[in-house]
């Protein structure tokens, strides 16, 4: 039997792979089965290394796009949105806005989007082409897919590369000199 874990279990504990991953698979889940799902912390299950949506959960208002405020019917720019906030929220742990999100951006469209924090930078730029305040300035749903294929491909190479830089050292050894003080018995 595999775990199901909602994703809001594990928000601001995700790592960039994960993330690219999540957009990478459900971008093409929804661009699939437009209209059916609105994507958010609380539907998004992760089982075993994949992302998968829980149709029976209702939309959470601060990961609707600014339109649906308008009570607009959910279409792929609203699904994009929704993927742009989730991935600031796994990132981060913290809906955006205030957790206002869509309906703040509705409220305020010239507002400032947030950054990613620091350790997900290369995320900003497709993070922001989501959640544009104007549909019509968002990204598709395959563009994300493929942007998000790029993204996991560039996580994964600077892993190997990582990996190939580390030193070699033996299990059970001990790096008593990186110590920055004398361990006491207690």
């Amino acid at each position: 039997m595999t775990d199901k874990i909602r994703l809001r279990d594990i928000a601001g504990y995700c790592p960039e792979e994960a993330i690219w991953k999540m957009l990478a698979e459900l971008s093409r889940l929804l661009d699939d089965d437009i209209g059916k799902h609105s994507p958010n912390p609380d539907s998004i299950l992760v089982v075993g290394d994949s992302f998968v949506v829980d149709t029976g959960v209702v939309a959470e208002e601060e990961f609707l796009a600014p339109e649906h405020h308008e009570g607009q019917a959910v279409t792929a720019e609203q699904a994009v949105w929704a993927l742009g906030a989730t991935a600031y929220y796994m990132a981060t742990g913290h809906a955006m806005f205030g957790g206002y999100g869509g309906k703040y951006q509705h409220l305020h469209p010239r507002v400032t989007l947030p950054n990613m924090p620091k350790a997900f930078y290369a995320l900003t730029p497709v993070f922001h082409k989501c959640v544009s305040s104007q549909p019509t300035e968002r990204i598709n749903l395959r563009e994300l897919a493929n942007l998000a294929d790029k993204g996991l491909e560039t996580c994964s190479r600077k892993q190997r590369e990582a990996k190939k830089k580390e030193p070699f050292t033996e299990t059970g050894t001990s790096h008593h000199d990186r110590w920055p003080e004398e361990m006491t018995e207690i």
